[in-house]
């Protein structure tokens, strides 16, 4: 399974590369993992990866300078865990999933098992929050609670047995009953190698007969920390456009739009597709 039996569970292959000045270094790392391909013409590179989850890609020049940087998420085979994503009926209290192993997940033995939202290879080691156990003893299952309407979640399970994780992607995300749409988002990438000043535009979207007061707020997909927030007023039938929202570093991030007190529907939220912020 992964990360139990340290077999390769993923691959990142670069295809080619263009531009700058060959030869080229092909770096990839994360998740304990770092492998370089020094004096590379620009051709097919293959990573062999060990664990699932977020991988940063480095390609550098005969320069030093850096043509791309650039984060992705290696996810399991969806047959791995089971995800079922409950309806939303109060978006106060927030949605639920039941996580459960999969037939093919790989996890060995009767577990006890943990179950918990992924955010990444720094988050704390079962049974601590945020883990939960599972159901009933044996059941390999166990319903997560809390969850922002409108997000897709990434899930990891953990065999207390045999040490092995599984990480898999929910195809949908948490149901929601906002009626608010976001459209045109546009990310602005990182000026200079290590800076931190991408940001991201968007509009919000309304088919309500009254006005709609919101507050958004941009994640990092992996940590789900909050990287910077604001609020305004979607106009009746109208749009809310959000210009150069962020001080953003190289990574991957979504926005939350949640409708706020005075909304025909507050509590609820939407989500934007997760975006890259790259150094190029």
């Amino acid at each position: 399974g992964a990360g139990g039996t340290g077999k390769s569970e993923g691959k990142i292959i670069i295809d080619y590369v263009r531009g700058g000045s060959p030869n080229y270094t092909y770096h990839v790392k994360g998740n304990g993992y770092s492998k370089e391909y020094p004096n590379q013409t620009g051709g097919n590179a293959v990573f062999n990866l060990v664990d699932y989850g977020f991988y940063e890609i480095i390609i550098t020049d005969a320069n030093g300078c850096q043509l791309l940087e650039q984060k992705v998420f290696i996810a399991s085979p969806p047959d791995h865990l089971d995800i079922y994503i409950s309806s939303t009926a109060d978006c106060l209290t927030g949605g639920s999933a039941e996580i459960a192993v999969g037939s093919n997940s790989g996890l060995i033995g009767q577990g006890p098992f943990y179950f918990a939202v992924y955010t990444g290879p720094n988050m704390p080691a079962p049974p601590v929050s945020p883990w939960v156990p599972e159901d009933a003893t044996g059941s390999g299952k166990a319903t997560i609670t809390g969850l922002t309407p409108g997000v897709t979640y990434t899930f990891i399970a953990y065999d207390s047995l045999s040490g092995c994780t599984v990480i898999s992607r929910a195809t949908t995300p948490i149901p929601t009953i906002s009626s608010l749409t976001t459209k045109a988002l546009v990310a602005k990438n990182v000026t200079c190698t290590g800076s931190a000043d991408g940001n991201v535009s968007f509009d919000i979207v309304s088919i309500y007969p009254t006005q709609t007061p919101v507050s958004y707020e941009i994640f990092d997909a992996l940590t789900l920390v909050s990287m910077g927030s604001g609020t305004g007023i979607v106009p009746a039938n109208g749009t809310l456009s959000v210009s150069n929202l962020g001080l953003l570093p190289l990574g991957k991030y979504y926005v939350v739009v949640k409708e706020t007190v005075g909304a025909s529907n507050a509590g609820c939220s939407v989500a934007t597709p997760a975006f890259d912020i790259t150094e190029s």
